[in-house]
């Protein structure tokens, strides 16, 4: 890039205003956002699970969470993997709970700064199948989700 400065602002204005943790496309048309609870404005906060259209930013729904969603990956067209701490299958129409694994660690990680929370757990999502691994030496865990 000549001005790497045209990576500091987003060319979709988002109508949030709280520190994003991690994007995921649901679809083609939804994005899913975890924010922290750092926020631009005034009010207090929460963290939360945010959907959004792509297209525009807009935001469709914002659901609470008890926790931060680090690191979030699609999981189906209503299903997000949230990776902080341990995998937690969350619903993207109402942020809960679906399914969590508190048996793994897939780290701390809640942003792309991560030199001071050690080395991340190794993590892959099978890229047509409801499944993931998460290597956590000496072994791998694989999850099939039905």
């Amino acid at each position: 890039m000549r001005d790497p400065r045209t990576l500091d602002e987003s060319a979709v204005p988002l109508s949030i205003d709280n520190e994003v943790e991690s994007v995921a496309f649901l679809n083609e048309d939804l994005l899913a956002v975890g924010v922290g609870k750092e926020s631009l404005s005034e009010a207090p906060s929460a963290e939360a699970l945010c959907i959004l259209r792509a297209v525009d930013g807009s935001l469709l729904h914002r659901r609470p969470l008890a926790f931060p969603s680090g690191t979030l990956v699609p999981f189906g067209p209503d299903l997000v993997l949230a990776l902080h701490s341990h995998p937690r299958l969350l619903s993207a129409l109402d942020g809960s709970v679906a399914l969590e694994w508190p048996h793994l660690d897939t780290g701390k990680q809640t942003s792309s700064i991560i030199h001071h929370i050690g080395a991340l757990p190794v993590f892959a999502k099978h890229p047509n199948r409801p499944m993931f691994a998460v290597a956590d030496a000496p072994k791998i865990t694989v999850i099939t989700v039905t």
